[in-house]
C-alpha cells in the first residue's frame, strides 16, 4: 500500500459494507479493527493479484 489505509472499526464496517467495497474499487484501502486491533484489510481484487504475483516472484 503506498498511502495509510482509511481504518474502520468492525461494527461499522458491517453495517457499511458495500460502502467498503465500493472505496476497494476506486482504490482506497480500509483496515478493520476489532477492539482497537488490525483484524482484516479490505483491497482492491487487482491490488491483492499484484501482491501475490509479487509475492510469489519472490519465493523463485
Amino acid at each position: 500500500m503506498t498511502e495509510d489505509p482509511q481504518v474502520v472499526q468492525s461494527g461499522w464496517a458491517r453495517q457499511h459494507f458495500r460502502d467498503l467495497l465500493d472505496d476497494a474499487h476506486k482504490g482506497v484501502n480500509t483496515a478493520i479493527h476489532r477492539y482497537n486491533k488490525p483484524i482484516a484489510v479490505i483491497v482492491s481484487a487487482d491490488w491483492f493479484e499484484r501482491a501475490q504475483r509479487a509475492l510469489n516472484n519472490s519465493e523463485k
